[in-house]
């Protein structure tokens, strides 16, 4: 008599059964952890991208003596026919700059967490000085970042500055129907 083996190949239907639940239990308990990770990021970044701009900025500063007006000046180098902030770029101005400032490229450099970008050019803002006349103020390199909602604004504001968004170094202004909400960061004081 002859005997006849059977030789067993692949899973039994509960085998494939036990393997899908837990890897729908792992999924459950990992996925959310994850999601929360990358939506805790992105204020960090946007408040490290900016700190990281002002660093340049004052860097900048420090090497050429004018305010810079945008990203690109910060990673490229300064021409004449570019305008700064306040004055004009002379000869001088283009040899004493040492840059670049910031380790990206301008178009890097430009988006931030969010799938946002920062508002080019710079601008400047004055804010009054407390028990001083609405005329009187101390006037800011600004930064500006559309399109933080105020929830947003208000996780950079309390991880970097002070947590209230009408003072510090970071401000929030809603914009109307028509306008879009902006994260402003008041970078470096101007004289």
């Amino acid at each position: 008599m002859r005997s006849t083996t059977i030789s067993r190949r692949g899973f039994t239907l509960p085998e494939i059964l036990v393997s899908i639940t837990l890897l729908a239990v792992l999924a459950a308990v990992v996925v959310p952890a994850i999601a929360s990770q990358v939506e805790k990021s992105d204020p960090t970044r946007i408040g490290n991208d900016l700190l990281a701009i002002r660093g340049a900025s004052e860097q900048f500063l420090s090497d050429v003596r004018k305010y810079p007006t945008s990203l690109g000046q910060l990673t490229n180098v300064i021409k004449t026919s570019e305008t700064p902030l306040i004055g004009v770029y002379g000869k001088a101005d283009s040899v004493r700059w040492r840059g670049p400032y910031l380790t990206k490229d301008s178009v890097a450099t430009d988006s931030t967490g969010y799938s946002l970008a920062f508002k080019q050019p710079f601008d400047t803002s004055t804010m009054p000085i407390s028990g001083v006349s609405a005329g009187a103020g101390i006037t800011y390199l600004l930064i500006s970042v559309p399109g933080v909602d105020s929830l947003s604004a208000t996780k950079i504001d309390g991880m970097f500055d002070d947590g209230v968004l009408t003072t510090g170094s970071f401000r929030w202004k809603k914009k109307g129907a028509t306008g879009t909400d902006t994260l402003k960061y008041l970078a470096i004081p101007i004289q």
